[in-house]
């Protein structure tokens, strides 16, 4: 057994694997920063983990699903916000309530669409940065042969920390789900903050079910993420 093969191939496993949770996660941690939990990442990585899917096999674009992905979890994430901001509704109910409907509903319509059978995607995204630094031993090879998706993940991330950090939004996100009360009374708009941040949380955890689904299985099935989202949270309310 080649040791160093085994070694580079969990590695750039764990890499890829990574992706829909770490999405997933950083936009909860947005939410949650303004005060808006939502439970439901489940059905939304399952919604968009199938549109995409489905959208990448008809169109034959990898592309166009992880935007269909992108797009729905958006549409969900602004639908939750303004439930939850606007209409007063239990953000923990209402998030329940997103996971059970996004389960049902992905596996109603997997099924509508293709029965018993299985389609799979071919090789799905581009790998840019192969061959860069396969001298060094497992990391190079593991890091530098990735899918493009997994080098956008890392830069969502430090774009998320510098937006959270350094801008007027992520002050006023963390104004608004820390001292509410403060931040009403200084003009910021609650509901503003909140609705935007519950959107950046559909959204990018609609690219982590699009990216789940077409860039590291190149497939769906019903119930897939086993959890991923409610992992999501958890590491969210940890970190």
């Amino acid at each position: 057994m080649n040791v160093e093969a085994v070694l580079t191939a969990l590695l750039a496993s764990a890499l890829i694997a990574a992706v829909p949770l770490t999405l997933a996660a950083v936009g909860e941690a947005i939410g949650e920063r303004a005060g808006v939990l939502n439970l439901g990442l489940e059905g939304i990585l399952l919604l968009a983990g199938f549109a995409a899917f489905w959208t990448a096999l008809r169109s034959g674009q990898v592309i166009l699903g992880l935007l269909a992905g992108l797009l729905l979890g958006a549409v969900v994430g602004a639908a939750f916000g303004w439930c939850v901001v606007r209409a007063q509704a239990d953000q923990v109910v209402l998030g329940l309530a997103l996971t059970l409907v996004g389960a049902g509903l992905s596996g109603f319509l997997y099924r509508e669409a293709f029965g018993s059978e299985q389609p799979l995607l071919g090789e799905t995204l581009g790998r840019p940065l192969a061959g860069t630094l396969e001298i060094v031993p497992v990391v190079g090879p593991a890091i530098f042969d990735q899918k493009w998706i997994v080098y956008v993940t890392w830069l969502i991330v430090g774009l998320a920390a510098a937006l959270l950090h350094r801008t007027r939004f992520g002050r006023e996100v963390r104004a608004v789900g820390e001292a509410p009360f403060a931040a009403d009374a200084v003009g910021v708009s609650i509901v503003r903050v909140r609705l935007l941040a519950a959107t950046l949380t559909g959204t990018l955890t609609g690219l982590g079910g699009a990216a789940l689904a077409v860039a590291e299985l190149g497939l769906f099935r019903p119930g897939m993420t086993v959890g991923l989202g409610f992992v999501a949270v958890a590491i969210t309310m940890l970190g």
